[in-house]
């Protein structure tokens, strides 16, 4: 999915760290949500790191109004189980994927309840 990074890590268990970015980038965010068609058509913003959206605000000194962010931007977080899972949550494209199928939070058909129980396990 374009320059779009998400870039997961625990405990420092290179075979748990590769296999829980598997289960969500993989798996939960270019298969599921990516290929099933449930992200905004805006989404390509964030997958190209924001490069594309023009600053145009009054906030931005007069010499950068209209350029582009050349570099991309990128976000730093560190995430507990809970936060990550609820991160996970307020994505987009998963509200589409459960409303359009009339999916309930915390139910055995909540996708996120795989990655939760990977989580739980290690």
């Amino acid at each position: 999915y374009g320059n779009f990074q998400f870039k997961l890590s625990g405990d420092g268990n290179d075979s748990i760290d590769k296999e829980l970015q598997e289960l969500v980038c993989g798996w939960f965010y270019e298969d599921l949500l990516g290929k099933g068609g449930y992200w905004d058509d805006r989404r390509h913003f964030v997958e190209n790191r924001y490069r594309d959206i023009p600053l145009l605000s009054d906030d931005f000194p007069e010499k950068y109004r209209g350029t582009r962010i050349a570099e991309g931007y990128d976000i730093h977080c560190n995430f507990s189980t809970e936060e990550l899972v609820g991160y996970l949550r307020s994505w987009s494209g998963y509200a589409t994927y459960c409303q359009r199928n009339s999916i309930q939070l915390y139910s055995q058909q909540d996708a996120i309840e795989r990655i939760q129980e990977f989580l739980d396990s290690h």
